[in-house]
Formats: C-alpha cells, sequence, structure tokens
C-alpha cells in the first residue's frame, strides 16, 4: 500500500508540474508574448527607393518592443507636424526612434518638452545606417523645410547593409536566404544539461524565454566587464572601426549636407559598453568640416550610461531625459 501511494503521489507531483509548465507555455503562445515564426512588429512598410528600403507606416498606433508605437502622417514618431512653428528634426535609428520607451519618453519628445516654441519631429527609425538616414532626410525631410537637424549617431551607423520586408512583412538583413532554421539552445550552466536543448530551443515558447533572459543576463555581465576595463589607466584605445568604413560614412553624410539647415547638430551617443576614444576624435572631425556642431555624450555619461533594464543597449526612459537636457542646452535655439 504504501508504495502504491507513493506511486500515486509521483504521478499527481509529475502531472502537476506538466500542468504548470504547459501552462505558462500555453499562456506565452497565446498572448504573443513569445514569438515562435520570425516576427517584426506591423510598424514597417516598403519603400520604393532601394537606398530606404522600408520605413514606419504613417498613421499607425501598434505595440511594438514592449511599447505602442504611434506615427503621424509622415509616419514620423511625433504628432502631427504644427505649421506654425519651426521644425527641428531628430533623425537617426533606434536610438533617436526610442527602442522599448513610449512615445512620450523619446528624445525628440524630452526635447519637444524643452523647446516649447518649436516643432520637434522624430525622424528615426529602427536598423537605418546613414545611407538610410540621409537619403530620408532628402526625400521626406527637405520638403519640410526644417529650422534645425539634429543627427544622433550610435555606432552600428557602419554597418552598409540594408535591411528589407520580405513577403511576410518579416524584416530580414540585405543577403538573407529561406534555410531551415537552426537551434540555438544554452550550452552553459544549469541549462546546458536539459536534454532535448535543441527541441525545445525549436518549439518551446517557455525555454525561448528563460533562454532570452539568461543571454540578456550574460550580456550584461560582458558589458559591464568592458566598463571595467576600459575605465582602466591602461586601456588600449586603439581605433578599432576599419579606415573604410570612416570615409564609407563620410561620404554618404557628405550627401546629406548640401540640403541640410544651416542649424545641424551631431550626437554622438555613448556604446554602454566600449569608449571609442579615437574613433569619436575622427568622427567629431568628419562632422565638424561637414558643418555639424558636435555633442558628444560621452563627456557626460562616459560609457555608462543606463539603458533599459532588459537591454544592454538602447537608453532608458531616465537616459533619454538626461541626454535630451544636455543636447537642450547645446543647441542654443
Amino acid at each position: 500500500m504504501a508504495h502504491r501511494d507513493a506511486a500515486v503521489n509521483f504521478v499527481l507531483l509529475c502531472g502537476t508540474i506538466l500542468l504548470f509548465f504547459g501552462g505558462i507555455e500555453t499562456v506565452l503562445r497565446l498572448t504573443g508574448i513569445v514569438k515562435m515564426k520570425d516576427y517584426t512588429p506591423p510598424m514597417y512598410e516598403r519603400n520604393e527607393n532601394p537606398l530606404i528600403s522600408y520605413q514606419l507606416k504613417p498613421n499607425i498606433s501598434e505595440y511594438a518592443f514592449r511599447n505602442v508605437v504611434t506615427t503621424n502622417s509622415l509616419g514620423f514618431r511625433s504628432p502631427e507636424p504644427n505649421p506654425t512653428k519651426p521644425m527641428i528634426v531628430v533623425g537617426g535609428d533606434s536610438i533617436a526612434f526610442g527602442y522599448g520607451v513610449a512615445n512620450d519618453e523619446t528624445l525628440a519628445a524630452n526635447l519637444q518638452k524643452l523647446l516649447p516654441a518649436y516643432d520637434v519631429q522624430n525622424a528615426g527609425v529602427p536598423g537605418y545606417n546613414i545611407r538610410q538616414e540621409a537619403t530620408l532626410f532628402r526625400d521626406v525631410v527637405v520638403p519640410l523645410n526644417p529650422a534645425a537637424l539634429i543627427l544622433v549617431f550610435y555606432w552600428n551607423d557602419f554597418d552598409r547593409s540594408i535591411s528589407w520586408l520580405d513577403e511576410d512583412h518579416v524584416l530580414r538583413p540585405e543577403g538573407w536566404m529561406p534555410q531551415e532554421k537552426p537551434c540555438d539552445p544554452i550550452e552553459r550552466g544549469l541549462l546546458g544539461l536539459l536534454p532535448g536543448r535543441c527541441f525545445l530551443d525549436l518549439h518551446s515558447a517557455l525555454y525561448r524565454t528563460v533562454k532570452e533572459f539568461a543571454n540578456t543576463r550574460s550580456a550584461l555581465r560582458e558589458r559591464d566587464t568592458k566598463r571595467l576595463e576600459e575605465s582602466a589607466p591602461s586601456a588600449d584605445e586603439k581605433n578599432n572601426v576599419p579606415v573604410q568604413d570612416l570615409q564609407w560614412y563620410e561620404q554618404e553624410l557628405s550627401l546629406l549636407v548640401p540640403r541640410a539647415p544651416p542649424n545641424r547638430f551631431f550626437v554622438i551617443w555613448p556604446d554602454a559598453s566600449a569608449l571609442h576614444t579615437e574613433e569619436r576624435k575622427e568622427l567629431a572631425r568628419i562632422a565638424q568640416e561637414h558643418g555639424f556642431n558636435v555633442i558628444d555624450l560621452y563627456d557626460h555619461f562616459g560609457n555608462t550610461m543606463e539603458t533599459l533594464s532588459w537591454d544592454y543597449i538602447h537608453p532608458s526612459p531616465a537616459s533619454l531625459v538626461q541626454a535630451a537636457k544636455i543636447i537642450h542646452d547645446t543647441l542654443g535655439l
């Protein structure tokens, strides 16, 4: 009898565990919190210009990156332009766009609060490089006759590739080809001891959630280690950006300048894991030679800018408030 009771209790325990984890799995799938297939938020549309490729849809309100993204008739993440006020345009990639923050927490939104006499428009688009930013400015922004341009630089702007939307409106990297998705399970720690890791990685929303959490924690630890290494007096400050990338960036930036307003500002956004000492000097030189006033946020944050709690790259709402105040004080408008 005792053995039978123990067996029943063991079966009940296993059933409870399966029901518990199965319930979590079901909730994650039904709510869409975890996507089992390749997924891009439905906020993009194709652009016929191959130098832009994709852009934000106009007049949308879509949930993306843990917040609602609302755009105006221009496809900018701002209220409708106010023709009675001079316009300031903030251009850039996901940093300028405001990845992971609310509409009223973006850099442009914070600048708008500090500059009520101006109409501040957020033209940032996630994933853009300098070629896309410059082309968007020439095609869309120039006709608006802006009074000032604030171009936000981040370190992946050196990437020359341009993503594109496939037939399912999934954003794909340049050169992507359909192929069987490989499994990429965690191989370290206790999670690396789980049996069937590859199957779980391909089929379990719960496993993917745990993996994302573990990978983020690992990336944060790695970032903090790099911060300590770079802050040491003996830190190596060699230029790690190839000369040809800097030359390409300057070439693309120069194509923006002829139609840019006289008031133009180049904001160097800190990389949370690197100081980029030599690259910043070269970037500042390039921007100044093309008529930009340079605002190097490293001078205020170093490489310790606070990021989102769940992301090791993009700034937190508090950091965006601080950065907007620094930029505002430098603009002189």
